[in-house]
């Protein structure tokens, strides 16, 4: 039987804040390859027991020199760039400038893999990744992973939506 190892485990601060010892009775040896926050930093009561996926949330990741030192100077193969920038007021062209400046050279310089913002499953958010991935594809820069966020009920359409995505 083949495990697979693609499940990503979002700990929200309030775990490490609330909760953190329950980190302890999760398997993994199942198939949770990584922990991501949403944040910079990486939950202490991970113990190194999964590769952790540091997330620019937003615009103070990358100029923060502390967010900043968080994201890029670290072991962290891939990291995650905007948590719904469409509903955080930053326009597609200030994303693919940062990407540029930022995430590219990350990248580049240090072999990380980048996942693509990951706007809401919405008409706006639908809007603001196709304008950022026009952009960052004419500069021959796309993102290495593609990062969705889907709301509803629905599983069939969700199928869809990543499909079509």
């Amino acid at each position: 039987m083949i495990t697979i190892k693609k499940r990503c485990l979002l700990w929200n601060w309030t775990n490490t804040a609330n909760l953190p010892h329950t980190i302890e009775s999760l398997n993994f040896n199942g198939p949770i390859s990584s922990v991501a926050n949403w944040n910079a930093w990486s939950p202490p009561e991970l113990k190194n027991s999964l590769p952790f996926r540091p997330t620019v949330r937003g615009m103070d990741q990358l100029t923060d020199p502390n967010e900043w030192g968080m994201i890029s100077n670290n072991e962290h193969a891939i990291v995650h760039y905007f948590n719904e920038p469409e509903r955080a007021g930053i326009t597609p062209e200030k994303a693919a400038e940062m990407w540029m400046e930022k995430m590219v050279p990350l990248r580049k310089e240090k072999g990380k893999k980048i996942v693509g913002p990951g706007c809401a499953s919405d008409d706006a958010g639908e809007k603001w990744l196709d304008e950022f991935m026009e952009r960052v594809c004419k500069m021959g820069e796309k993102p290495d992973y593609l990062g969705l966020h889907y709301y509803g009920p629905d599983g069939g359409a969700a199928i869809e939506y990543i499909k079509k995505m």
